[in-house]
């Protein structure tokens, strides 16, 4: 990721990658990507940038979850 972008992302939304995985399902990283993306819509005037955002946090929800929704790297309780 170019250094530039990633440090716009991380001063607008923090460890988006932490804030993800530590969603139980999909479903609430889906709510969570929704609200970081508009957010993020209002202090990036760049629509390349916000469209490379919401590509990064998918692949960040898809790396997490497996095919039932379910986080992988949370423990089972």
């Amino acid at each position: 990721m170019n250094p530039l972008i990633y440090e716009k992302i991380s001063k607008s939304c923090g460890k988006i990658d932490e804030r993800v995985h530590a969603c139980k399902t999909r479903e609430v990283a889906e709510m969570l990507k929704e609200r970081l993306c508009r957010e993020f819509e209002k202090e990036c005037q760049s629509a390349i940038i916000r469209n490379f955002f919401n590509r990064h946090v998918d692949s960040i929800i898809n790396d997490t979850f497996d095919r039932n929704g379910m986080n992988k790297y949370l423990e089972e309780s």
